[in-house]
């Protein structure tokens, strides 16, 4: 959080002439340089990609969609708002599939038939005729996949962008969040959130026109399939709509089982937040087993859900390579039945109609509707989220989750709060939100800065027990008020109370004057020290010289390697605790208010610290300003004007500390033990710690260059961090062994890879039984053969093979799925033992954000993307080496080009896997930064509101979602590019099968089928090199995922290998003997040959207890 705009290079394609928007020219001069693309390098997104403009313009959209629900007394649809802003974009990008479409489905079979009835014996047409239907046919190749390659990549982004926006707003709300939403919303269903459900939405944008314009193409294919074909096709084409109903019914149970999954990854990641939130104590009591038990059982409650989503997209791809076949089937077979005559021409149309239905129609249409629903899933989970409870909003959001709490007429018209709803929301983050409850107009010096009458609170509004009750206060300004209680009495609430975070049911709270806020909970940020007291601010060298001295840091700074600029971890996870609460305090002071609210920042440091930040930070340096003092250090408040004394949620008693103890109370009731103060105690012990990692950046030397700018110090921190996460070996035959056996041995792997071929080698002898029937019925017409076998009989054997096909299929999906169900599943268990096994400096050198990025978005794309990708290229690929082979088979010629096509296709996709990777790993880097200052902005909340830093963290979280955009644009752009240029060598291939036939004669049947599998191969080849190039690219994901399994364990360190006796412990004797301890093997000791021993029932004073815990802690790392 370094509030400051980082410049990145314009984007390439701004510049770019149209020619080379056109046909990727300009990625190609990325492609074929041969270098790979550095993080610097990075681009800024296409202007309309820009994370600001669009979460603002989804924002409003939501706004809007929040007045007319509440209007109408209903509840509020977040698909409506993103109908309204990206609807007209992917319409218009509609009309280009459809023209592709068009190209494929309707003129291509219109100029094969013309091309095969000049190659029939009655044929009439000319040379020229032939050469113009060839040529035409061979042209629809080239320009329809050149529509459709822009068409993918205008549409990815275009899904990038509403998952941008998505994101935006989500972040959005989270600063608005109330306190009460967090019992229904943990920060770990939020990243699940921006992770999982939002990446839903990339693909749907490439499948949703697929199910708005293919039912279009469809019926017209269907009108020309009956005007040309009669009742065979009729009967072909409506199995192909049996199955599309099939498959459309499979995607609704698909969004059902979605939804499952969603709520139970939910849980799973919330787990995995709340163990890396907490693993110092997890370690300390070694409860490790008992929280992989946990995650393991999470993992299981998800696989199942998964399991059966998986088993539906088996099912899809069964049907993808089985539902042409059977429909040409049940065509033939009709026609034998009606006593009509088989053709090369009637065959191979029609052939070619279904190839292009259930591509369509099974495929992409089947596909886009499982996606859609799986989309539409997370959509409402979104929504669901948007409809918590905000801080400081008008809206009550409770009314629009169940819309029945819309009684009457007069309710309805409390809610909207005026006739035409403009005043229901508003919020501006200039000003922030603090201002909807403070007043800034200041008074003399007897007026009052806070007053409060009869006020009664509770955290959740539907609750019947009140949080804090008949509470009456009045703090004239430049008192120091302490408030004193038991644990669970109410002080932090009062406070919350005061912040606007806990909203009022009954009373009045009158605060005249700034506020400034000091959580009772350190909240440190990643970044520098100075940076964490700044906050925002600007730097006054003065004022934060004395801020710093008061609240006694500055000996920490002498310390430091780099003083006040040396980067601290997220949390503070190199800084002890006191350090910690002094720079929290040191904020909340530097900013120059009227009232400060300080909640016990006394607690975590030493008895003589403390003496020093009460005397010269409250007493001096605040002197004059208005305090609240939450403390249990009772010993410090006879100085205070004011104490407050709550129990059972009310006060019990208040006035001056005489007059309280005049009254009777017994103040030890809450005092903490008084410390004996040792000169330097804390400073001895800082200084045991000092020797560790001060952050993640190297700070090991103290010669750095002190008059460097610190915003280039935290740049260069962000870059070590990013090369950290890019040291990573490209992937290689180990990653895809290490995929394979985390779930299967080799023997499974054979089989599974049998099941394949096998059904490949079927459906080819499907198709090649094709021609070599319609070749017999052919010269059977000619010159009736009594030897030849009948056509009911050709029909039973083509039967068969159909049916055999579809049962290989099913069990080749199932098999498969089942195969990369226990991949995943053996992956995480590593994964996860891994990492909680490993040292305890793993988690400070590693931000929450980084590894929650790996168990949620990483494993994720394992689970599903991977898994489908696998799939999609075994079967495209299988069908175009099938195609090829039968091609070749027909001409043996056809190898040659075959051969050169593929040496030049290999040297391409060389290149591009190496750049491609690449982008694919700086993808994963720039993601990882969005969940990190997610989970600070969720942290420190409270303290960010009070702060009025909410617009500056936005722009800081665009800047994030901007450099993953940035990132995301150049690996789509490459991937298409890539794709195109694939695409155009198959279609050279084609043209040059086409071309061949009007040089070299051959038979009707021959013709047919190869122009058939040519056309497979122009339709498949385009979508597998994509699933390929996803392949490579997702297997980024399990490389990350099997760096995390590869960790030195705790447990395989000799010395804890030591038998511990059975009845072991007999008593609570602790004995250390000449002990020497590090945090890691690369860091000097900090514990040097101490050796103690404490007897049984033995009692030690507090400070000699937490250096104790502190060596604890260095042992666990």
């Amino acid at each position: 959080m370094d509030f400051k705009k980082k410049e990145r290079n314009e984007n390439p394609k701004e510049s770019a002439s149209l020619l080379s928007k056109t046909f990727f020219l300009w990625v190609m001069k990325i492609i074929f340089r041969g270098k790979e693309v550095k993080e610097d390098e990075v681009p800024k997104p296409m202007k309309d990609d820009v994370s600001d403009t669009l979460g603002s313009r989804l924002h409003k959209r939501w706004m809007e969609t929040l007045v007319q629900a509440n209007a109408k007394g209903q509840r509020p649809s977040l698909i409506k708002a993103v109908l309204k802003e990206f609807g007209p974009r992917y319409l218009t990008l509609g009309l280009v599939f459809f023209l592709s479409d068009i190209l494929s489905g309707l003129v291509r079979p219109f100029l094969l038939g013309k091309l095969l009835s000049h190659f029939s014996p009655s044929s009439t047409s000319s040379q020229v005729e032939g050469v113009l239907y060839a040529l035409g046919l061979c042209s629809t190749f080239f320009f329809g996949s050149l529509l459709m390659e822009q068409y993918f990549v205008a549409s990815q982004m275009s899904g990038v962008q509403l998952r941008v926006a998505c994101i935006s707003v989500v972040y959005r709300k989270c600063l608005r969040l109330g306190r009460n939403a967090f019992a229904s919303t943990s920060a770990g269903q939020i990243v699940n959130l921006i992770s999982n459900d939002v990446s839903r939405f990339e693909m749907a944008g490439v499948l949703v026109n697929c199910m708005i314009y293919t039912p279009l193409v469809a019926i017209i294919l269907f009108y020309m399939v009956l005007t040309t074909t009669g009742i065979p096709g009729f009967v072909g084409f409506s199995f192909v709509l049996v199955i599309m109903a099939i498959q459309g019914y499979n995607g609704k149970l698909a969004s059902k089982f979605r939804l499952q999954m969603a709520k139970r990854t939910d849980e799973r990641v919330r787990l995995m937040d709340e163990i890396i939130s907490g693993i110092q104590v997890i370690k300390m009591y070694a409860w490790e087993k008992p929280f992989e038990s946990l995650i393991c059982e999470a993992r299981r409650r998800e696989v199942s859900a998964y399991r059966k989503t998986a088993y539906l997209r088996a099912t899809h791809h069964v049907f993808n390579i089985f539902t042409t076949r059977m429909a040409l089937f049940l065509t033939m077979l009709t026609v034998v039945l009606l006593e009509s005559q088989l053709t090369a021409e009637f065959v191979f149309v029609l052939s070619l109609y279904f190839t292009q239905l259930t591509f369509s129609l099974t495929g992409l249409f089947v596909r886009g509707f499982q996606e859609i629903a799986e989309c539409y899933v997370s959509i409402k989970r979104l929504e669901e989220f948007l409809l918590q409870d905000e801080f400081g909003s008008k809206i009550d959001y409770a009314t629009y989750r169940n819309p029945n709490l819309f009684k009457n007429k007069k309710s309805h018209d409390k809610m909207n709060g005026s006739a035409n709803g403009a005043e229901l929301y508003h919020h501006n983050y200039e000003n922030g939100f603090i201002n909807q409850a403070f007043e800034k107009e200041r008074e003399d010096q007897t007026a009052y800065s806070v007053e409060m009458k009869n006020v009664n609170a509770r955290w959740l509004p539907n609750s019947n027990d009140l949080t804090l009750k008949n509470i009456n206060l009045k703090i004239k300004k430049g008192m120091m008020v302490g408030v004193i209680g038991t644990v669970g009495a109410g002080k932090s609430s009062l406070l919350q109370l005061l912040l606007g975070e806990l909203e009022t049911c009954q009373g009045e709270i009158k605060i005249k004057g700034t506020v400034s806020y000091s959580s009772q909970e350190a909240w440190i940020f990643a970044g520098s020290v100075r940076q964490n007291i700044l906050f925002g601010q600007e730097y006054n060298k003065r004022r934060y010289n004395r801020v710093t001295k008061a609240c006694s840091l500055e000996r920490d700074f002498e310390l430091l390697p780099r003083g006040d600029l040396t980067l601290v971890g997220e949390r503070g996870a190199s800084l002890s605790g006191g350090q910690k609460a002094r720079i929290n305090l040191a904020r909340a002071v530097y900013k120059e208010v009227d009232i400060y609210l300080l909640d016990d920042p006394l607690s975590a440091v030493d008895a003589h610290v403390g003496k020093h930040l009460f005397q010269d930070c409250l007493e001096d340096f605040l002197h004059g300003k208005t305090i609240i003092l939450v403390t249990h250090q009772i010993h410090h408040l006879t100085h205070a004007d004011h104490l407050v004394l709550l129990n059972n949620n009310a006060i019990e008693m208040q006035g001056p500390f005489w007059e309280l103890q005049n009254a009777g109370l017994d103040y030890s009731a809450f005092m903490e033990t008084s410390e004996s103060i040792k000169d330097g105690s804390e400073e001895v012990n800082f200084q045991k710690q000092i020797s560790r990692s001060i952050s993640y950046a190297s700070t090991k030397s103290h010669s750095s260059n002190y008059g460097k700018d610190e915003f280039e110090q935290v740049n260069d921190f962000e870059t070590t961090e990013r090369e950290k996460e890019e040291t990573t070996h490209l992937p290689t035959k180990e990653l895809y062994l290490g995929y394979l056996k985390a779930g299967i041995n080799y023997c499974g792997a054979f089989i599974i890879l049998l099941m394949f071929a096998f059904t490949q080698v079927l459906a080819s002898g499907c198709d090649y039984w094709v021609t070599y029937w319609t070749s017999i019925e052919i010269s059977r017409q000619n010159q009736p053969d009594p030897k030849l076998w009948n056509s009911i009989t050709f029909s039973v054997f083509h039967g068969i093979i159909v049916l055999i096909l579809f049962i290989s299929a099913s069990i080749r999906g199932i098999s498969f799925y089942e195969a990369t169900i226990n991949c995943t599943r053996g992956i995480h268990r590593k994964m996860f033992k891994s990492v909680i096994g490993t040292h305890l400096s793993f988690f400070h050198n590693n931000p929450s954000g980084r590894i929650l990025n790996r168990f949620s978005k990483d494993l994720g794309s394992v689970d599903e993307l991977l898994s489908k990708a696998l799939m999609d290229v075994g079967q495209c690929f299988g069908m175009i080496i099938g195609a090829l082979t039968i091609t070749v088979m027909i001409n043996q010629w056809f190898i040659i080009p075959i051969i050169i096509i593929t040496i030049i296709s290999g040297y391409v996709r060389q290149i591009f896997v190496h750049i491609s990777k690449n982008l694919k790993r700086i993808e994963g880097v720039a993601r990882s930064p969005v969940f990190s200052h997610l989970n600070a902005t969720l942290q420190g909340l409270t303290t960010i509101r009070v702060n009025k830093a909410e617009k500056q963290l936005l722009e800081e979280f665009d800047q994030h979602q901007d450099y993953h955009t940035g990132s995301l644009f150049l690996f789509y752009s490459s991937t298409t590019a890539f794709s195109y240029a694939l695409t155009c060598l198959s279609n050279s291939f084609i043209t040059i099968v086409i071309l061949s036939f009007l040089i070299f004669h051959n038979t009707g049947s021959n013709i047919g089928l190869t122009i058939n599998q040519v056309v497979v191969i122009g339709i498949y080849l385009q979508w597998g090199i994509r699933m390929s190039a996803e392949i490579t690219n997702q297997m980024t994901s399990c490389e990350r995922l099997l760096e995390y399994t590869k960790f030195e364990l705790e447990e395989n360190n000799p010395d804890r290998k030591q038998k511990v006796p059975e009845k072991w412990p007999t008593h609570g004797q602790l004995e250390m003997k000449h002990v020497y301890l590090r945090y890691s093997k690369s860091e000097p000791y900090v514990i040097k040959d101490l050796s103690l021993t404490i007897q049984p029932k033995q009692k030690v004073s507090k400070t000699f207890y937490r250096n104790i815990i502190c060596t604890f802690q260095v042992k666990y790392s």
